[in-house]
């Protein structure tokens, strides 16, 4: 997923530290699908004793507390109604299904409520999973919107609009829709995560947005294949020497296709105006639904004192960005 830009854009590591007091805009699927990925048991998704999926809802709450107390807001975004995210829904519950390997090994284990589950279509559980994130983060008070479209393009338009100062995804998408600083590869065992900003990236390229647009299609998208054989370094040249893409095309052995489209997606992406509100934890509600997830009560109280700590440190009660 993504469009492969590593080579052209300059990360630097900062400390969380240095984020005190910012507005983070979080791509929502991209967070869930490395917690799916990532936080297992006996290499299997985590589930409950119901067969209930619960890696997204540890990950979520401990992941979004761990913010607050660096004086970071975190806004979640979710992905909207688009033909081409259902491959972005299959991508993020791979790890569920993959070669049904999961699903054999709960069925060989007789583990039935985990083969239930597994069971289910992608589309299903990529629903189930977005709805019940959403149903905590509510709970925890913490703001989430919904994009018409592309995540990474509300996020991105909402650091342009002053709504959020960075992204954080693991994609270099966000860039490409114009988000001014995206955040990436968090460590928070070694309290750091890398940046990069746009304007960094087009000066050190002397490059300027469109041209940056234009070389990422030549590279290739998650809307067109590119063109084979060019690469990141080979596309940034190409581009310095013709200006933009319809130039490029001029050279011997490239085949010309359309690319309005294309860059219609990126330049004038479908987003909304949102309006970002941080509302007191209900804990009731989230103590029930943590409840739900077989939470530990230890865990749970605790982690539910943490963020009510949170809030009132940073006086985000009602606090609208």
């Amino acid at each position: 997923m993504g469009v492969k830009l590593g080579s052209i854009v300059n990360f630097k590591t900062i400390s969380l530290d240095e984020l005190e007091n910012t507005r983070v805009a979080v791509d929502a699927s991209n967070m869930l699908f490395q917690f799916l990925n990532k936080i297992r048991r006996h290499n299997l998704p985590l589930f409950n004793h119901e067969g209930r999926v619960v890696s997204h809802i540890y990950g979520v709450f401990y992941r979004t507390i761990n913010f607050l107390e660096h004086g970071i807001k975190l806004i979640y975004v979710f992905d909207g109604a688009h033909p081409r995210l259902k491959e972005r829904r299959e991508h993020l519950v791979e790890s569920l299904v993959k070669e049904y390997g999961y699903l054999r090994k709960a069925r060989e284990n007789k583990n039935y409520n985990v083969a239930r589950t597994l069971s289910l279509s992608r589309e299903v559980l990529y629903d189930t999973i977005i709805n019940e994130t959403q149903k905590l983060l509510t709970s925890m008070g913490v703001p989430w919107v919904k994009s018409p479209g592309e995540g990474e393009a509300q996020a991105a338009y909402m650091t342009r609009i002053g709504k959020a100062d960075h992204v954080l995804t693991q994609d270099y998408d966000a860039l490409l829709f114009g988000a001014r600083s995206i955040l990436r590869n968090l460590d928070l065992t070694e309290n750091n995560v890398q940046c990069a900003t746009l304007e960094e990236v087009l000066k050190l390229q002397n490059i300027t947005y469109e041209q940056f647009v234009d070389l990422a299609i030549l590279v290739g998208t998650d809307f067109n294949s590119g063109v084979k054989g060019v690469g990141a370094k080979r596309a940034l040249k190409l581009i310095r020497k013709h200006g933009d893409i319809r130039g490029v095309f001029s050279e011997p052995g490239l085949k010309p296709f359309e690319v309005d489209g294309i860059r219609e997606i990126f330049l004038n992406p479908d987003v909304v105006e949102p309006q970002i509100i941080f509302n007191a934890p209900n804990t009731g509600s989230l103590r029930r639904l943590l409840e739900e997830f077989s939470m530990k009560p230890e865990r749970k109280d605790r982690g539910i004192k943490r963020l009510v700590r949170a809030y009132k440190e940073l006086q985000l009660i009602q606090a609208t960005l």
